[in-house]
């Protein structure tokens, strides 16, 4: 293996969508030197959370009192707003039956009981959020939205998310390298991942970390891939989102 590059950090995260940019963030806050690979040229970087809507679903069981604090400082409706509570457990069971009961308690039960912590962090690395009112509806002069209804949506929607995020990455001194692919992972003697290889623009490099993190997203944009996993005519189905998964 001809390395032409070798570098060591605490912690190298592949993959710069959201999840990716959130973990490099809390770990830089951390005091971890942090190094994040993303495979896409920068004018494209964020992954699939570059072409969504960034609406985020929290517990609200206060109701509108939950949003508030959130949305200072963001884009809100003219009118008054009324958003019913969700409670946590109405969440949880949202979850459960939409996946016919097939989602991981454990995991279902940290989304809901952690999300309206990490809306409100993201808020504080300078993440701003507004109201989004396409799930409202008018009654007399002021909208409302029902249990268990999307409100929270990134300012600038899904370029917007990506675009704050990577400028609170930049802006913490986090080390990005574009058009770099992850090719495998490093093992020590003893069994345990230490590093990644990594194709860049001048070709292989090794980086060597006490911790891998992997937010690199699916292969919803291999052709080849979709049908040898998901079965026959995959390979033809149109492609939303980005080309670098």
């Amino acid at each position: 293996m001809d390395v032409k590059k070798k570098v060591d950090c605490d912690v190298v995260i592949v993959g710069g969508g959201n999840a990716g940019m959130v973990a490099a963030i809390a770990a830089k806050n951390r005091g971890a030197k942090v190094l994040l690979i993303e495979k896409s040229p920068r004018k494209s970087r964020g992954g699939n959370s570059r072409f969504t809507d960034a609406l985020f679903r929290i517990p609200s069981e206060r109701g509108t009192k939950d949003y508030e604090l959130l949305v200072k400082g963001g884009n809100v409706p003219k009118e008054e707003v009324d958003i019913e509570p969700y409670m946590k457990d109405h969440f949880y069971n949202d979850l459960m039956r939409l996946s016919g009961g097939l989602a991981e308690k454990r995991f279902a039960e940290i989304v809901v009981n952690g999300a309206i912590e990490a809306v409100t962090w993201m808020k504080e690395q300078g993440l701003k959020w507004d109201i989004w009112a396409g799930h409202m509806s008018k009654r007399g002069n002021r909208l409302f939205l029902p249990a268990g209804q999307l409100a929270l949506q990134a300012s600038g929607a899904g370029e917007g998310l990506v675009e704050m995020l990577y400028g609170i990455v930049e802006k913490k001194g986090i080390e990005v390298l574009y058009e770099t692919i992850a090719r495998k992972l490093v093992m020590n003697a003893d069994g345990r991942i230490c590093g990644v290889v990594a194709v860049g623009t001048d070709g292989l490099i090794q980086i060597d970390a006490r911790s891998v993190i992997l937010a690199c997203g699916g292969f919803q944009a291999n052709p080849a891939w979709r049908r040898r996993y998901l079965g026959e005519n995959w390979d033809l189905v149109k492609l939303r989102g980005t080309r670098y998964n």
